[in-house]
C-alpha cells in the first residue's frame, strides 16, 4: 500500500488532475444543493384552541382548558402538555416524542376531542386542533408606527401590504393590529318622541341601510356585471 501511494506521489500531474476533479465536483455539488435559511423541522407539536365570548382567564382555565387537559393527558407518547388561558380563550399545547408519527398523533388528538363539547359550556365554540409548522412562521415582520391618526396609519400599512404581495418571491403577507371601524350611534329619545318614532323603527332603518342589495346587471362590450 505504501509503495502504491509513493508511486502516485511521484506523478504530480495525476495528483493535480485528481484534485482538480474533486474540487470541481465539490463546487458543482455546492451550487446545486438546495439551501434554506429556515429549514423545515418536522416536530410533533400541536395545540388545541377553544374560545368563549366574555369568559374571564380564571374561568377559561377551569371551564375550557381543564376538560381538554383531562382528555389529552392519556394520549400515547404525549410527553408534555401545558395550557394558557386569557379573556375569552384557552389553548392547550401538546408536545409528543420526536419519534412520534405526526399523522397518528393528530388522529389520536382528534379522536380524543370527540364528545368533549358535552364537558364545555353551552356557548363555547368547538375546539380546534392545529399542527405547529415552522415553515408557516413569518420570515420578516415589519412594524409601522407614527404619530399620525390611526386611520392614516392603517391605510399606509395596507398600501405596504399590497406592495409586498406584488413581489414575486413573497408567498403571503398578513396584516395584524388594525381595527375595523365601528359607527357608534347615540339615540336621542326626546327627538324620537318628537318625530313619533320608536327605537325599533330606527334600528330597522339602520339595518336595511347596512345591507348590500343587488341593483341589477350592467351590460358592456366586455361582458355582464352585477351591480
Amino acid at each position: 500500500m505504501l509503495d502504491f501511494i509513493e508511486r502516485i506521489l511521484r506523478m504530480p500531474r495525476v495528483v493535480l488532475t485528481v484534485m482538480a476533479l474533486l474540487l470541481g465536483e465539490g463546487l458543482m455539488t455546492y451550487n446545486t444543493m438546495p439551501k434554506e435559511s429556515f429549514s423545515a423541522i418536522d416536530i410533533p407539536y400541536f395545540y388545541v384552541s377553544i374560545s368563549q365570548s366574555g369568559v374571564s382567564p380564571r374561568d377559561a382555565e377551569k371551564l375550557l382548558a381543564k376538560p381538554i387537559e383531562d382528555r389529552v393527558k392519556e394520549i400515547d407518547e404525549l410527553e408534555n402538555y401545558s395550557s394558557t388561558s386569557t379573556t375569552g380563550h384557552a389553548s392547550v399545547f401538546l408536545e409528543f416524542n420526536v419519534d412520534t408519527n405526526k399523522d397518528q398523533a393528530l388522529a389520536d388528538i382528534c379522536a380524543t376531542m370527540n364528545g368533549v363539547s358535552s364537558k364545555l359550556p353551552n356557548d363555547a365554540n368547538e375546539p380546534t386542533v392545529t399542527e405547529l409548522s415552522f415553515t408557516d412562521m413569518p420570515i420578516i415582520s415589519v412594524t409601522i408606527y407614527s404619530a399620525v391618526p390611526e386611520r392614516e396609519l392603517v391605510r399606509r400599512a395596507k398600501d405596504l401590504k399590497e406592495e409586498l404581495e406584488s413581489i414575486a418571491d413573497v408567498q403571503s403577507v398578513s396584516l395584524s393590529g388594525s381595527r375595523d371601524e365601528v359607527l357608534k350611534i347615540t339615540i336621542d329619545f326626546n327627538r324620537l318622541n318628537a318625530y313619533d318614532l320608536t327605537a325599533a323603527q330606527l334600528f330597522d332603518t339602520l339595518t336595511k341601510n347596512n345591507m348590500v342589495v343587488a341593483g341589477g346587471t350592467l351590460d358592456t362590450s366586455q361582458g355582464s356585471f352585477n351591480v
